[in-house]
């Protein structure tokens, strides 16, 4: 047993207390860990959903009305009406980017999310979490029910998740 020389209290009491809490482990960074990848899960619907929404593309139907000549229309179609009716189809490519950027999130969040589990890498899982928060702002560009649907609740983990980690940054190794 080893004493202090200056006031003779044990020191291995000390050295026991000082590895009891560094083997503390805190309950932020598993939450955290636990929510990037449920947001990092919702980023691969939101891909999903942008690449199937591109792929279907969008159909438009322009109906032009037909002028009255000599009592005859040029074109007549449901009932008798005249009007001329022109098709096109579009494909937006605000879902394909906004569905890359899902997939791609969503391997990067989830790789963030083990990261922050295992409590390695610090400033990974910071890139890592900042690239999921800004997919789920991208999410704008493609329409609002879909930002007010998936968006706003991987936000709202995201920053959950990036608050207690940099809460608990001093239990992350090198």
């Amino acid at each position: 047993m080893k004493y202090c020389p200056e006031c003779g209290a044990r020191l291995e009491g000390m050295k026991n207390r000082r590895i009891k809490n560094m083997n503390k482990r805190s309950r932020y960074l598993t939450v955290a860990g636990i929510l990037t990848i449920i947001a990092a899960c919702m980023c691969i619907i939101i891909g999903i959903v942008g690449v199937v929404t591109y792929s279907e593309g969008n159909y438009y139907r322009n109906i032009y009305y037909m002028e009255e000549t000599k009592e005859e229309y040029l074109y007549t179609e449901i009932c008798g009406t005249p009007y001329f009716s022109g098709y096109y189809y579009t494909l937006p490519s605000q879902y394909l980017a906004v569905g890359i950027f899902g997939f791609l999130s969503f391997l990067f969040g989830l790789t963030t999310g083990i990261l922050i589990l295992l409590r390695k890498l610090f400033c990974l899982t910071l890139i890592g979490l900042a690239i999921l928060i800004g997919t789920a702002i991208l999410l704008v560009i493609a329409d609002v029910v879909y930002f007010v649907l998936l968006g706003v609740p991987i936000l709202i983990m995201g920053i959950i998740s990036t608050v207690f980690t940099c809460i608990s940054r001093k239990e992350f190794t090198i």
